[in-house]
């Protein structure tokens, strides 16, 4: 199994999945026994290794969703040491022990770990919750809990990237000042901006106690944004944060890399000034009390599906095009996941309206 391409962050988790994986095959197979099962290729007993770690995780795990993913992680690495073992076999035994593997493993995908209906279903935020949410967080608007003219900027260049790019929040907490690109481009006589994901270059340091990161390879990517985002970003840029000692975009009330637990805080704050009815309507529709950052990725998700949905644009290409788009991997099930739940949507494209009104204001300041 390959992690070297993969987050500091996300290799700390695999690890662990790795070290929870051997530590139960210890205590019921015997000390070394998955070690001496994948040198020997022997199907049966990895069979039974991975059978008794199901169980386990099945048993002890109260979130579904960790051990799903733990689960999957030694499935991999089961699966990956093992056919590089058996390739080193002579060409009969290494088409026995690939038919057996084969078998074994396809029947682990079809495996899941008490996953709740809740977390199979991915929600959008309903029209009209994202429509008082930007009302809420438009910048001089009378229900902006952020007092300070440079704060409210700050938190609406957070929302807009979020919900136009559908970035995860660590993306966009590592992405500095010179993100967002512009070119010209013949084709279609106009120009066109993009936000540029990617890691941080070592010359700048982080000063973060919990650093942000790019979760994996595919996460690198240009996310196309339309002419609107691009100058919210540069009104903030040009008049609200300033030149600062850090390389980062966005920046918090002390001049400080703007980090994850002041976004979260962010959210808070935006969930207690949102109006009653729309947090009646988000645990209606959403099951849930309060917005997260998550969720504008979600709704990003939802209405570009819709989008290439409503274009002719067919199931395998929609599929590919989000994998590009949000970062997922080629094996990724996330796009399927996403098809699926937006079955239950009820979002209409009245929210790309009202980004529309709020785009009016600003074009008359």
């Amino acid at each position: 199994m390959y992690i070297s391409h993969l987050a500091e962050n996300t290799q700390r988790q695999k690890l662990l999945d790795l070290d929870a994986l051997y530590n139960q095959t210890d205590r019921n197979f015997g000390f070394g026994a998955l070690d001496k099962a994948l040198r020997d290729v022997d199907v049966d007993t990895l069979t039974s290794i991975l059978d008794s770690f199901f169980h386990h995780l099945n048993n002890k795990s109260k979130k579904s969703i960790t051990a799903e993913i733990r689960f999957k992680t030694a499935v991999q690495f089961v699966r990956d040491i093992s056919n590089r073992i058996s390739r080193s076999l002579d060409s009969e035994t290494y088409k026995k022990i690939e038919r057996q593997l084969n078998k074994t493993f396809s029947d682990y995908h079809r495996l899941h770990l008490h996953k709740s209906k809740q977390s199979e279903v991915i929600r959008a935020l309903p029209e009209s919750v994202l429509s008082a949410l930007l009302s809420v967080v438009e910048p001089n608007s009378a229900l902006n809990p952020f007092k300070r003219e440079k704060t409210q900027w700050t938190v609406f260049a957070l929302v807009v990237s979020l919900l136009q790019t559908g970035m995860r929040v660590g993306e966009l907490l590592l992405q500095r000042i010179d993100a967002v690109k512009s070119e010209f481009s013949p084709k279609q006589g106009k120009v066109i901006h993009w936000f540029r994901v990617e890691e941080l270059p070592k010359k700048y340091f982080d000063s973060r106690k919990r650093k942000p990161s790019i979760k994996n390879a595919q996460s690198l990517r240009n996310i196309p944004i339309d002419s609107d985002t691009a100058r919210i970003l540069t009104i903030y840029a040009e008049n609200y944060r300033k030149t600062l000692k850090h390389p980062f975009l966005l920046n918090s009330a002390r001049d400080t890399p703007l980090s994850q637990r002041q976004v979260n805080d962010i959210f808070a704050g935006i969930t207690k000034a949102m109006p009653a009815n729309a947090i009646k309507e988000l645990e209606n529709h959403n099951g849930k009390s309060s917005i997260s950052p998550h969720d504008l990725r979600h709704t990003c998700v939802v209405n570009l599906m819709r989008i290439l949905t409503k274009l002719g644009t067919s199931t395998d290409l929609v599929h590919q095009k989000l994998r590009t788009f949000f970062g997922w991997s080629i094996e990724s099930n996330m796009p399927r996941l996403y098809a699926r739940s937006s079955i239950y949507e009820c979002l209409e494209e009245k929210w790309s309206e009202q980004f529309e009104q709020v785009f009016q204001q600003l074009r008359s300041m």
